[in-house]
């Protein structure tokens, strides 16, 4: 038998769950779970359950709600025999139970364990964590909220779930994963506006993300709050941090494990892509700068990511990875670059040279995602093509950015019917071989990955709506249009957030017309004085 308090008072057995139904009974099951294993005088009961207002008989009363209560808790057990649950005590009743009966008893017992795992272990932490979470179903005890037995529980378990989702984040930026901790820090915020340790963990997210002045624009938010709704300051230990913030204290940044050298995100496996992989190797043996281009959802990242992790050993002085946003300034840039590589060496570098500094290492530099700001990329690498004759670059774009030097190479989408269904297969695990409508043949994965246009990205969308799809009861006709209204408008956007304003307009008038134009039809629209090279260009 396993009783839940965290959400609806609810007692399971054999997977099946039942609430208690009457509100008295239900209260008073509230009251021994609080008392769990201690028994609960007469007095104590009474005055849970009527306060001042006692029926005529109290204790007649009470004793008839104990025996509703062993028969919703003990259905099976003859009636003069349940008393193995809720025994009967020289003064009164007590629940007897194992702790781990109890969701929020072993709620506890995870979330303890997750702390304890923290420096050592995170990603058993993380684990732990996690597992905890998913026994939360809500607010313990909502119903008596109000009532004096329930609410240090209550106050109790929602300081231990706020630890337990900071361990959480701590675990996930111990394990290198700064926008994971990140994403989980900024709604507890939001929560827990004057909690400072959220800001601190929030503050070194960032930090080891490369975006020190967001870091240090979330103190000064947090010390703007301080100021305005309690006019305190923040504590030493957050202003300390914002010090080290602002000097690069190679302390913020995890010490890179021995051999590592880099910051590279976990490697994804790649299907269909040997031959490119091998292209790449064989460019980068060739060229100090690689540029690897391709439609959005191809692969890019994964690819190059992939062959980072394979070349590494061949650069000595580490791989460096830098993400490329959208507009991102060169002041954040090499912010990036100073973060990533204290990281790799574990040591502050001087912030105004470190592209120089890198440029004279050994290394391989890994821009991701330069067609979201080309022009700062593109200045980047030729500072670190001029500054050193020993890095190596690859960088994704979806065009080549003129004026480097180097080679280029273009991902092209998987072969739908042979890669792609793979892949499709693989991302869908062993449902891929239940009979389940869509997910029924290799014809019908081949399908829906041309659907998915061979774009790896997109058949990760695909893989998550058969899952959803097949569950709903649609059809595979029904899951492909699906996909297809989400890969175009995906692909449209992304597409037309790097037009410039002149073709964009342009695009814009142009979608008027969904049966085509001619080239003559398009120069009236347009400009015919422009000419046809110039509307083409």
């Amino acid at each position: 038998m396993e009783i839940q308090i965290l959400g609806e008072l609810t007692v399971s057995r054999d997977d099946q769950a039942t609430s208690v139904p009457a509100p008295k009974q239900r209260k008073l099951l509230a009251l021994l779970i609080a008392n769990l294993n201690r028994s609960v005088s007469l007095d104590r009961a009474l005055e849970t359950l009527y306060g001042d207002d006692l029926p005529g008989n109290a204790t007649r009363a009470l004793r008839f709600h104990v025996s509703k209560l062993r028969s919703a808790l003990e259905p099976d057990v003859p009636a003069t025999q349940r008393i193995s649950v809720i025994r009967t005590t020289p003064n009164g009743y007590q629940l007897d139970l194992t702790p781990a009966s109890i969701d929020a008893h072993r709620f506890v017992t995870l979330a303890n364990e997750a702390t304890a795992l923290i420096p050592a272990k995170p990603g058993e932490a993380a684990s732990k964590a996690e597992e905890a979470l998913t026994l939360w179903r809500g607010e313990p005890l909502t119903e008596f909220e109000y009532d004096d037995f329930a609410q240090p529980i209550r106050s109790e378990l929602a300081e231990r779930k706020l630890v337990l989702e900071e361990t959480r984040a701590e675990a996930q930026l111990a394990l290198g994963n700064s926008d994971g901790a990140t994403a989980l820090l900024r709604p507890l915020i939001d929560s827990h506006p004057y909690r400072e340790g959220l800001y601190a963990l929030l503050m070194t997210a960032l930090y080891r993300s490369g975006r020190q002045v967001d870091a240090l624009a979330v103190y000064q938010d947090a010390r703007d709050l301080l100021l305005e709704d309690l006019g305190v300051d923040p504590g030493p230990g957050l202003s300390q941090l914002e010090h080290q913030i602002l000097t690069q204290a190679p302390g913020l940044l995890p010490p890179a494990a021995p051999g590592v050298g880099h910051n590279l995100p976990p490697v994804v496996p790649l299907i269909g892509r040997s031959d490119a992989c091998d292209t790449l190797d064989d460019l980068m043996a060739q060229h100090r700068l690689v540029q690897i281009t391709g439609l959005p959802g191809v692969g890019k990242s994964a690819l190059a990511v992939a062959r980072a992790h394979g070349l590494h050993s061949s650069f000595p002085d580490g791989t460096l990875f830098v993400r490329v946003g959208d507009n991102v300034s060169h002041r954040q840039i090499v912010e990036q670059f100073g973060a990533g590589l204290s990281a790799i060496t574990g040591r502050g570098v001087d912030d105004g040279n470190v592209i120089r500094t890198v440029a004279g290492r050994e290394a391989l530099v890994l821009l991701d995602g330069c067609h979201r700001s080309p022009t700062v990329a593109r200045d980047v690498i030729t500072r670190l093509l001029a500054d050193g004759d020993r890095v190596s670059v690859i960088a994704t774009t979806r065009a080549p950015i003129d004026g480097l030097p180097g080679a280029g190479m273009t991902l092209d989408p998987l072969d739908a019917t042979t890669d792609g269904a793979q892949l499709l297969r693989e991302l869908l695990g062993d449902s891929a071989e239940e009979d389940q409508g869509p997910r029924s043949s290799a014809a019908d994965l081949g399908a829906i990955a041309r659907t998915a246009g061979g774009l790896p990205g997109s058949i990760e969308i695909a893989a998550a709506a058969i899952r959803v799809g097949a569950a709903g009861g649609e059809s595979s006709e029904q899951i492909e249009h699906t996909i297809m209204d989400a890969r175009t408008t995906d692909l449209a956007e992304e597409v037309a957030n790097g037009l410039p304003t002149d073709a964009l307009n342009l695009a814009r008038r142009l979608a008027c017309f969904t049966d085509g134009l001619e080239l003559d039809e398009i120069l009236e629209i347009v400009d015919p004085t422009l000419g046809p090279v110039s509307v083409l260009d």
